[in-house]
């Protein structure tokens, strides 16, 4: 059992809780059961991390005090279990895919990537958005990011070099109503906004068409509640 955080594995451990050393590492922490049973199940562990009791896995694991267990924990109610994860390999771009420009908020984030999973937006381009996996984006996804992949790239340059897809962005004003879309194309982009300024002007520009989600007694919806809305109606027929 490891007693102290002195310990060079659990140093390394710790160093995760840092975006620098996950990208060097290209691997993150999960925290709980549910996680590391999807981590599981997505033959994702390196490593597990318990207290007293470690589910069946043939890998490395670390039995460790629950005084060296809190210390690494990211939550306030710690349930004995963690895992170091891998990054996902890199495949192909998927049929329909979520474009997240200046995301900032990490539930907002994780509420977005669990409704990508759910309605098939499997492939994720980011730019100027919170981490992927901080800790509360990956508890906020509940598992919904072992079936995605992530891209970091200049947004504008990606629309540029794939001209194959249909880019609907989203505005709160002066776009298309939802009930005008034809949306049976076979490769859909869905472009989402920062919080509080949206999407860029010059994205809104280079779109197939924008959106505009009609509703009362509101100047806006939060992005992950719209995100979610037009995620579900740009599923289209097609898988």
């Amino acid at each position: 059992m490891i007693t102290a955080m002195t310990n060079d594995r659990i140093k390394a451990i710790m160093k995760l809780k840092q975006k620098k050393y996950r990208q060097e590492s290209r691997s993150f922490l999960v925290e709980g059961w549910h996680l590391v049973e999807e981590a599981l199940k997505a033959n994702r562990c390196l490593t597990v991390v318990h207290t007293d009791h470690v589910p069946h896995f043939t890998g490395p694991t670390l039995h460790v005090t629950p005084e060296v267990f809190k210390k690494l924990s990211d939550v306030e109610s710690i349930q004995g279990i963690m895992a170091v994860v891998s990054f996902p390999e890199e495949r192909p771009l998927t049929q329909r895919i979520l474009l997240l420009d200046g995301i900032q908020d990490p539930g907002n984030l994780g509420s977005l990537l669990r409704s990508a999973r759910a309605f098939g937006f499997d492939s994720i381009v980011m730019e100027q958005t919170v981490d992927v996996y901080n800790p509360k984006v990956v508890r906020a996804t509940q598992g919904a990011i072992f079936g995605l992949h992530f891209f970091e790239d200049s947004l504008q340059d990606f629309m540029k070099h794939h001209p194959e897809y249909t880019y609907y962005g989203t505005t709160p004003q002066g776009g298309v109503d939802l009930s005008r879309i034809e949306h049976d194309s076979e490769n859909i982009a869905l472009i989402l906004g920062n919080e509080g300024s949206g999407i860029r002007d010059e994205l809104l520009d280079a779109t197939t068409m924008n959106l505009t989600i009609a509703i009362a007694h509101q100047e806006s919806l939060n992005v992950a509640v719209a995100g979610g809305i037009l995620m579900h109606l740009l599923r289209g027929k097609r898988s």
